[in-house]
């Protein structure tokens, strides 16, 4: 009964995909507006991040900045916006150069004045984004007429130091890691460790499951 209620309007209405690309379009370029206007307005930060999904490779874009919002009493305040404004397939090249070609063409290409409240890019430590000389760090630098901060993100610069700081460990404890906790994984040898802290009146506790892969874990 839930199902039918659910599926009642997909049931009486059928759209064309024509329909439905129109108001895709006509609802994107309100947003795409109202974007516009708010980077226009206040100066915002950009993170950039290339990941691999479904081996494509490809390019997301972040924004944040503050906006003034009224709230129900009345009380005008500043509200954290932290938006997508792009993903892109990045196809056969990933260099500097067309990182800041998307850039160019997903955020400054909207507005003269959005390129100048530029205040913070973002990025992790890839040599890429980072590159003091052809990264595009050096590209933005050379492509704007104001300064903006440049910031490594904070847990890619944790994440290397603990990795570092693995190397000074002993070979034998970190064997010792890896295997209690592979120990651990079925959840018959789990049960059977807490049954043993209850009867000996311990915190019933359990292993964070270590994996290498995943940042800080250790």
């Amino acid at each position: 009964m839930i199902n039918e209620k659910r599926t009642f309007f997909f049931q009486n209405y059928s759209f064309s995909w024509d329909e439905i690309s129109l108001v895709s379009r006509s609802v994107g370029k309100i947003l795409v507006e109202d974007l516009k206007e708010d980077l226009r307005s206040s100066p915002y930060s950009l993170t950039i991040d290339n990941s691999t999904v479904a081996k494509k490779n490809i390019t997301a874009l972040k924004v944040k900045y503050l906006k003034e919002r009224v709230d129900e009493e009345g009380f005008t305040k500043n509200v954290l916006q932290n938006k997508i404004i792009a993903i892109k397939y990045l196809k056969e090249s990933s260099n500097a150069k067309t990182m800041l070609q998307i850039i160019d063409e997903k955020i400054f290409g909207l507005d003269e004045k959005i390129k100048s409240n530029l205040v913070g890019f973002v990025h992790d430590h890839a040599s890429v984004l980072n590159g003091e000389t052809n990264g595009l760090v050096a590209l933005l630098r050379k492509s704007l007429d104001q300064k903006f901060m440049n910031l490594n993100d904070f847990c890619h610069s944790l994440n290397l130091a603990v990795d570092k700081s693995l190397d000074t460990l002993p070979e034998e404890l970190m064997d010792f890691i890896y295997d209690i906790h592979n120990h651990f994984i079925r959840t018959q040898r789990i049960a059977y460790l807490n049954r043993l802290q209850i009867e000996k009146g311990f915190k019933v506790l359990s292993l964070k499951h270590y994996v290498k892969t995943r940042w800080l874990s250790l």
